[in-house]
């Protein structure tokens, strides 16, 4: 891990313990901690090795207000870059029948329904960053058998406490593409146990395990997405590349579906040009979505040009000619900006 990368993963880590603090202090108080707060302290906590740009046009109040989704850009230093539409959800104590709950679902799934179709525009990745609380708060929450983690978990949260990786779970993200075709909302635990603490983003793994692939998936695979998966990557292509692995993991349970022949192409337009991966299996998972697609149209080879042009001070706003509408526009808070 170069300085950089130290950097990163220290602010990162940083900003999880000073939400962490803020949710042990909240709870403890009797008060129920938010998204958006949580968002903010994570975003203000990384800088400046995260770069946020909050949009000046968004307006405040109405749906738009509560949630808004953030546009996070981790570029190389080579331009290599991963895009994803980040929203925030938290973890809700049990309800009356005993279930922990992560309301992917709200509003009938409308609003995990614009994450996707604003995603899709953008030629980015559709994500969730998840607000677990501290150990305190999931005490008597339990994962499944075949989390490696299960048995960290007792009333006393003694373990939790001990292992690293508990603790940096706090926040985690998850694909977003993975809450179509499971019922995450109401199997919390398992959305623990599939989720990536958002640290784990900024360094390589340290011991790396290639992720499984239907084997008529893999025969449709072009060399260069054959190596890209089967090799541990680094920087942007490390965080496209941990994303894909989550969907292919989750795909591999559902082998009984067939694939198509055919190859998808990236459509060449002013949202997806400079693409790391010119072409992938058209493979569709139990929700008909074509998840080599809704993770590798993030991978570019340079950023697109509005990530420079707010980077750089031209324009403080997503621009309009972007394909978004008046709504899907107002529901993005702003961009962050990770530079590897």
């Amino acid at each position: 891990m170069n300085s950089h990368q130290s950097r990163l993963s220290y602010a990162l880590m940083s900003a999880r313990l000073r939400a962490e603090h803020h949710m042990k202090r909240s709870e403890k108080a009797g008060f129920t901690w938010g998204e958006e707060t949580i968002t903010e302290l994570v975003l203000v906590g990384a800088s400046p090795a995260v770069a946020t740009y909050p949009f000046t046009r968004r307006e405040e109040g109405g749906d738009e207000g509560t949630g808004a989704d953030w546009l996070w850009w981790w570029i190389d230093p080579d331009g290599t870059s991963f895009g994803m539409l980040v929203q925030a959800k938290r973890l809700k104590k049990k309800n009356k029948q005993g279930v922990w709950n992560i309301d992917f679902e709200y509003k009938s799934g409308a609003q995990r329904q614009r994450l996707f179709t604003t995603a899709k525009k953008l030629g980015v990745a559709a994500a969730y960053v998840l607000y677990f609380g501290s150990t305190d708060y999931t005490s008597d929450i339990e994962p499944p058998e075949d989390d490696p983690h299960y048995g960290h978990w007792n009333p006393d949260a003694a373990a939790r406490n001990r292992c690293r990786e508990c603790r940096r779970k706090t926040i985690a993200y998850l694909p977003a593409h993975v809450t179509l075709s499971s019922n995450l909302s109401a199997d919390a635990p398992r959305a623990y146990r599939d989720s990536v603490p958002l640290e784990d983003l900024a360094h390589k793994q340290t011991e790396f395990k290639a992720p499984l692939v239907i084997p008529t998936v893999r025969d449709k695979l072009s060399a260069k997405l054959e190596a890209f998966i089967d090799h541990q990557q680094q920087g942007a292509k490390h965080v496209a590349h941990t994303f894909l692995a989550q969907v292919l993991n989750h795909r591999m349970g559902q082998s009984t579906l067939s694939v198509a022949e055919r190859v998808e192409t990236v459509p060449d337009n002013q949202i997806t040009d400079a693409p790391f991966f010119e072409e992938w299996p058209d493979d569709r998972d139990h929700s008909g979505q074509q998840y080599f697609s809704a993770v590798l149209r993030g991978l570019r080879k340079a950023p697109p040009r509005y990530v420079l042009n707010l980077v750089y001070g031209e324009t403080p706003y997503l621009p309009n000619d972007l394909g978004l509408n008046e709504e899907e526009l107002k529901g993005i808070a702003g961009m962050v900006v990770i530079r590897l």
